[in-house]
């Protein structure tokens, strides 16, 4: 029987798995004990809005069928069945068959101690970042409009405004009554019609047989084939800082656009006085 001697080079090669083993329990050790004093799961309120803001922010609209399903109470879960998101609020604004929907979310975020930031799903929770959602398995992207204890309390307010739509058929105007009523997802009621006016649309024409140094001389005229149709509305607006906005992201400014979801028609008109 031949017995072989263990030579120094045998002993230094198993002690090298040995000393790797031990080099990578002392990394995910540390890597715990950094992620449990330094990174904490915790509970976050914030505010998703889905289908409106600037063009470099927007997120696409979504349809009927997609929006239909978001409801109050909806969540989503992680793998050990903690609640990941759950809507505590959602409001929705029909705009043909596509809507913008406002929502209020408790989301399951880790906070880092050392950066003093947030993140859900390993995406940083910002206001303006883009968050991936699936509440009850429906999926869809939402733009952070706030965060609890970094932005400021929203609050309603109801104001008057005058509006006027141009240039629109007579059948348009003629589906506006007074007393409609712009009722959103949660029977809120954000716009009333007070009052309504239709007349002849405006018509700005050039007179080319009459000169001038600066050119043709323009002459306002009306067209009996179209209506303007000027309205006395209450809307309910919000306010966060110094902005006022209305249906969460249209802004309530003279001159601007708004978006009116009516019974019978969605309007389109231009804000031309606010009291």
């Amino acid at each position: 029987m031949v017995f072989m001697k263990k030579g120094p080079n045998t002993i230094k090669l198993s002690k090298k798995p040995t000393i790797l083993l031990f080099i990578i329990i002392l990394l995910i050790c540390i890597a715990v004990f950094v992620k449990t004093i330094f990174v904490k799961d915790t509970y976050i309120n914030v505010e998703l809005l889905v289908g409106g803001g600037e063009w470099w922010w927007d997120t696409s609209h979504p349809p009927y069928w997609l929006g239909d399903p978001i409801v109050e109470g909806a969540a989503e879960y992680t793998i050990q069945g903690k609640k990941q998101i759950e809507l505590l609020e959602v409001q929705k604004f029909n705009e043909g068959n596509k809507k913008t929907i406002y929502i209020k979310a408790r989301l399951l975020a880790t906070a880092n101690k050392w950066t003093k930031k947030y993140r859900y799903k390993q995406t940083p929770l910002e206001i303006g970042s883009t968050l991936l959602l699936a509440p009850n398995n429906i999926q869809l992207y939402a733009n952070v409009i706030g965060i609890q204890g970094i932005s400021p309390e929203r609050k309603h307010k109801k104001r008057t405004v005058s509006l006027k739509w141009y240039n629109v058929y007579p059948w348009q105007a003629d589906a506006i009554s007074v007393g409609d009523k712009m009722i959103s997802s949660e029977k809120d009621v954000w716009a009333t019609i007070l009052s309504k006016d239709v007349t002849n649309a405006e018509k700005i024409i050039l007179n080319e047989d009459t000169q001038s140094l600066q050119g043709n001389v323009v002459i306002g005229t009306t067209n009996p084939l179209k209506r303007d149709v000027v309205i006395k509305a209450e809307i309910k607006t919000t306010l966060a800082t110094n902005s006022e906005v209305f249906a969460y992201y249209l802004p309530v400014k003279i001159g601007d656009m708004i978006i009116i979801n009516l019974p019978k028609i969605i309007i389109t008109p231009l804000i031309i006085d606010i009291q």
